[in-house]
């Protein structure tokens, strides 16, 4: 009789929990039978103070020289409200704006390839849509519409960087394959790019770094060449030919005359000795 009693109780105790269910759901439907419908009035400037996203470039870095035409552009967005409507970039060597999908995490990587040489310009942007409401409206049909205008705000930003593959030229231009008679020669040298570093190599000997046009001095007389090295700031590496050159430097005619003129005084002090010694010889005999 009491386990009859108990299961009782714990049936009458489940319908009763199932029936406050019931009645809770059916309240909680009843609490809220609108339905939400959005519509759009028209657009507007963004309102005073709106910020907007911030475009953040990581890869290519501002005002680098980079030695391939391929590259990864690698950037960030961060919004200050949710919804980013639109992105694209601009590459300086092409004519039309490149359109790139918006997701959900910011972070967005691109490759780009063929971008000719040369410096370049490249602008990202992230365009960021917004609403401002301006009335709600309670239909019969239990819909509210909310009545809105929209308004678009773009961030962006902009990198300067250079594509160079190619290895500067260098030129030798003041010396030339001749023999020059003196042992200062100036070196002056082109080059068709911009360099990190100009350097020489004079008859095989180590390299001597210089800042620019120069002069070789204390040349020996002789056979000499030299050979011109310039790295651009990409790191490619390139050198002028090889110039052959001699030196001959004539002996000064003053180391010449001075020994004769020497030897003529000496020659001349001793005739006057001997003829006075012949004298005194005469006179005693």
């Amino acid at each position: 009789m009491e386990k009859k009693t108990q299961l009782k109780a714990a049936f009458i105790s489940v319908l009763l929990l199932s029936a406050v269910g019931a009645t809770q759901f059916v309240n909680l439907g009843r609490a809220n039978p609108y339905t939400h419908e959005f519509r759009q009035e028209g657009e507007v400037s963004p309102p005073e103070g709106t910020i907007p996203p911030t475009v953040s470039i990581f890869s290519p870095k501002n005002d680098t020289v980079y030695a391939s035409s391929n590259f990864s552009l690698i950037f960030n967005i961060s919004v200050a409200f949710p919804y980013i409507s639109r992105i694209y970039y601009r590459p300086s060597w092409q004519s039309s704006n490149i359109e790139v999908k918006p997701k959900t995490a910011n972070n967005y990587c691109i490759n780009i390839t063929d971008v000719p040489e040369g410096t370049h310009l490249l602008n990202v942007y992230a365009v960021q849509n917004g609403r401002v409401y301006t009335r709600e409206v309670v239909a019969p049909s239990a819909t509210i519409y909310h009545y809105y205008l929209s308004f678009k705000i773009t961030g962006s930003s902009r990198i300067k960087f250079t594509i160079d593959v190619t290895p500067p030229k260098v030129s030798i231009l003041s010396i030339q394959n001749k023999t020059y008679n003196t042992p200062d020669v100036p070196l002056d040298i082109a080059v068709n790019d911009s360099v990190s570093k100009l350097s020489y190599v004079l008859d095989g000997q180590d390299n001597v770094t210089i800042s620019g046009n120069a002069t070789l001095t204390g040349l020996s007389a002789g056979e000499h060449n030299i050979t011109v090295y310039a790295t651009d700031l990409a790191g490619h590496f390139g050198g002028s030919e090889t110039i052959y050159f001699s030196v001959d430097i004539p002996f000064p005619a003053t180391l010449v005359i001075a020994p004769i003129a020497s030897v003529a005084v000496i020659g001349s002090g001793l005739l006057v000795y001997f003829r006075k010694r012949r004298k005194e010889s005469g006179e005693k005999a």
